[in-house]
């Protein structure tokens, strides 16, 4: 009895030894009962939430593909308000991206638009 922690009242109101073991047997029951509900309800938890998890797979796709559509319509409508249309023969400046020109090679190009097709030009 001296490795179990009791508490103060039982202690004082148990007179015999009996009564002690008493209380702990019922104690002992009283855990036994509330870890099978736990594990119960963590079966009931986890058989609801698998139910559901294919439907909020299914969500948080959707909502991610409209992002990525909002997002993409925001950079067209960006790109048409910064670039100007060209017409064929125009002479125009071309940035060459730091990755593709050496130290020495010049930042911009200046060309003529010799074609277009579907808003791209040929230069």
């Amino acid at each position: 009895l001296e490795s179990y922690v009791l508490p103060k009242s039982l202690v004082d109101a148990a007179k015999t030894e009996e009564e002690i073991e008493e209380f702990l047997t019922s104690h002992e029951a009283n855990d036994e009962d509330s870890l099978n509900r736990d594990g119960k309800n963590y079966d009931e938890n986890e058989s609801s939430i698998m139910k559901h998890l294919p439907e909020t797979f299914i969500k948080a796709r959707k909502e991610a593909a409209l992002g990525q559509t909002r997002a993409a319509a925001k950079m067209t409508r960006r790109t048409k308000k910064m670039l100007i249309p060209l017409k064929i023969g125009q002479n125009c400046t071309v940035r060459v991206p730091d990755v593709d020109r050496g130290p020495a090679d010049p930042k911009n190009f200046l060309v003529v638009v010799m074609a277009e097709c579907e808003g791209l030009y040929t230069v």
